[in-house]
């Protein structure tokens, strides 16, 4: 099975992290979409105030950035791992701080979102998101990266901290 057929075959196995991972990101679109609702049945819990508007705006921007930082990074180790046959070296790029970065700047760009947006619900329910994800996927996604990367992954977690 050539490198390319496995990572395929991976994407689609519900006990993969790729499988995981889907599910995951998708938690963070529902705040948004919920919290339009709500803002739509009750327009006065939403907030109009410039300032926050921008702060907004410029999380967006910076968590955009570590999303594409820790994705490319990534994808980069996966290239590195198949074409060279290396060990997977997990303290690489914004993984050297953080195990999730992803998940960081998904919750970090939601909330900014939120923020753009006015929406008092859909900042509180990023919240929600957040937490539903900490307790839910991350378990289920470090079980994962122990069972196929064992002892290298059990000493990255030693190492670098979970943020989320």
């Amino acid at each position: 099975m050539t490198p390319e057929e496995k990572n395929e075959k991976l994407k689609n196995d519900p006990g993969s992290v790729h499988f995981t991972l889907i599910y995951s990101y998708m938690t963070y679109f529902v705040p948004v979409i919920l919290g339009m609702i709500l803002d739509y049945i009750l327009p006065n819990y939403s907030f109009n105030n410039s300032t926050l508007h921008a702060v907004g705006f410029w999380i967006i921007i910076v968590s955009s950035l570590l999303i594409y930082w820790a994705q490319s990074t990534t994808g980069k180790s996966k290239k590195k791992m198949f074409e060279k046959g290396e060990q997977r070296e997990f303290a690489r790029g914004p993984y050297k701080y953080n195990r999730n970065p992803t998940y960081v700047g998904l919750v970090a760009m939601t909330f900014g979102l939120g923020l753009v947006m006015g929406s008092i619900f859909v900042t509180a329910l990023v919240v929600v998101s957040a937490l539903f994800s900490k307790f839910v996927f991350l378990p289920r996604e470090e079980k994962i990266l122990e069972l196929k990367y064992g002892q290298i992954y059990r000493d990255y977690k030693k190492k670098v901290k979970n943020w989320l």
